[in-house]
């Protein structure tokens, strides 16, 4: 296949959810863009479903690190192993937020690879490295010999790195963390990827010497700090902020499936909330059920329609109300608690 989006999504079922809220944010602007899925997990719920159009089953990757540092080596292999001449990489937890996707392959028509820089103010790696380096959770890159050698590179570093986390007088001579005093933060900056890529590739080493360019921030926004601002509307908003929001963004999702009418898919997510955030739903009665969304913000109820809920009102309607009233959505709450009086 030409061009597409890879994501990689392993160790925790956590992460396929982000990468179900990342692909359908890739779909809703980029509907024609391919989206492959890596992971550990192709029996979870999410990743047999669209927005996905494959899935690739991927192991964790060695020992060495445990289950985050094979994480973040089976990470590196997906790269290496993308089915695609051009590949868009993006992490599980960034959303894509306004057209753009189909145009930015152009720039690989010029070069090897595209990053967007890590910023200072928005990453510790950098501050604590002190020298410019690579963000590498939104990746563009076409195949070619030398982002392969690249990949396997990045790779060995990483490997290297894991392995040497745990003996702290190694890490003293690491090139890149030695100069930092912490051992305690010498082996955490070990696990990162990016400090193997930065030994591998940066705005300031290039061993390799491949084509780059550098992707404005708008299309990896890690936030700053509160007087910087933006040039420009994000394209990738990629802030860590966003992990805060993961089940109200899956209850939008869910409500979203529902009306665009894949009922099994909405079901399946809201099931699958609820399981996790409010267990004891199933065992609510319609009286429970409206005190529990008035009491999440919606308490303009009138009496007459209260009434009309706690005598007649679809239970399981009421249920998904109560979740998105819980959750912060009062609009999507109301248009439940409509569906809920449906036919009485």
């Amino acid at each position: 296949m030409q061009q597409g989006v890879i994501q990689t999504a392993v160790r925790m079922p956590r992460y396929v959810e982000e990468a179900f809220l990342s692909a359908r944010s890739v779909k809703r602007l980029a509907a024609d863009v391919a989206v492959t899925l890596f992971t550990d997990q192709p029996e979870h719920l999410l990743a047999s479903t669209p927005p996905f159009d494959a899935v690739r089953h991927l192991d964790l990757v060695g020992d060495d690190g445990g289950a985050e540092g094979g994480a973040k080596r089976a990470r590196l292999a997906a790269l290496a192993d993308s089915p695609y001449e051009r590949t868009f990489a993006l992490d599980t937890d960034a959303r894509l937020v306004q057209p753009g996707l189909r145009q930015v392959f152009a720039i690989l028509d010029r070069v090897d690879i595209a990053f967007a820089e890590a910023q200072p103010d928005a990453s510790l790696t950098r501050q604590l490295l002190g020298q410019p380096i690579f963000n590498a959770g939104v990746i563009l890159f076409r195949r070619s010999e030398k982002v392969q050698g690249l990949l396997a590179e990045w790779q060995a570093a990483l490997a290297r790195n894991l392995a040497m986390a745990d003996a702290p007088e190694a890490t003293v001579k690491h090139a890149l963390v030695g100069h930092i005093d912490d051992p305690a933060r010498r082996r955490q900056l070990l696990y990162f990827d990016q400090v193997a890529l930065a030994e591998c590739f940066s705005p300031v080493r290039n061993p390799l010497g491949l084509t780059w360019a550098r992707l404005p921030e708008t299309w990896n926004w890690r936030g700053g700090a509160e007087e910087r601002h933006l040039i420009g509307r994000p394209i990738i908003d990629h802030r860590p902020g966003l992990r805060s929001r993961h089940d109200q963004d899956l209850l939008r999702a869910a409500f979203a499936c529902l009306r665009e009418g894949a009922q099994d898919r909405s079901a399946a997510l809201y099931r699958l909330i609820a399981a996790r955030v409010a267990p004891n739903l199933p065992s609510l009665s319609r009286t429970q059920l409206v005190a529990e969304i008035q009491r999440h913000g919606l308490p303009e109820l009138s009496e007459d329609r209260m009434a009309e809920l706690r005598q007649t009102g679809s239970v399981e309607a009421m249920r998904l109300a109560t979740l998105h009233a819980a959750a912060g959505h009062p609009r999507i709450a109301r248009t439940m608690l409509d569906k809920a009086l449906e036919g009485q």
